[in-house]
């Protein structure tokens, strides 16, 4: 599966996290105080939505860098604590006591994706994560930089949540180039694209 087309409607390439509208004659309709307003009102609501989520979606954020991959995975708080404790014994995660789950946690970070490099695994370098504000769960998770060709996703964590869980990925170069994006599904939890061969600097 390769990037994502656009939408018969003539949406944005852009993947949904990128995406603000704002109507094109919006200078001649309205005065510039109630533009600016309109404006903070969409930006306001764009990051919000970035922050606040379903539980059941989890958003991935993939950055090509020329000494690593970095993987970005946002999911709420109690989905994450789900997957250190189906049987849900555990207290709902807190400032005061992540540092306590943080060792499973993070052990957990390097599960939640497979990646494949021409069907070559990419073992984890490194992995971290933080409870933000919102009470969502950030993981970050590094691996070595990919070859050319197939580079393929597998969000092995939706298939351990089951039905009716979900997310988004979408995968950037090292300029914040988009190079595809997806919305997963616990049934369809795989996404691939294909990178191109560096042409070498003269």
């Amino acid at each position: 599966m390769t990037k994502r087309p656009t939408s018969p409607l003539g949406a944005s390439r852009l993947p949904p996290s990128q995406r603000l509208f704002v109507p094109r004659d919006l200078g001649r309709l309205v005065p510039w105080s109630l533009r600016l307003f309109v404006v903070f009102l969409l930006v306001s609501a764009l990051t919000s939505s970035a922050h606040a989520h379903d539980p059941h979606e989890a958003f991935a954020t993939v950055t090509l860098l020329p000494d690593r991959l970095e993987l970005e995975i946002t999911m709420a708080a109690s989905t994450a604590l789900k997957l250190i404790d189906p049987d849900g014994k555990f207290p709902p995660l807190r400032p005061e006591n992540i540092a306590e789950h943080r060792p499973r946690l993070t052990r957990e970070a390097e599960l939640l994706f497979i990646v494949t490099s021409e069907r070559k695994p990419l073992k984890p370098l490194k992995a971290d994560l933080e409870l933000t504000p919102e009470n969502d769960l950030v993981f970050t998770v590094k691996y070595p930089p990919p070859t050319a060709g197939r580079l393929l996703f597998s969000a092995a964590f939706l298939r351990r949540l089951g039905e009716g869980y979900g997310g988004i990925i979408e995968v950037n170069d090292r300029h914040g180039q988009n190079l595809g994006w997806e919305q997963l599904q616990w049934a369809q939890p795989n996404f691939d694209l294909t990178l191109p061969q560096e042409t070498p600097a003269r």
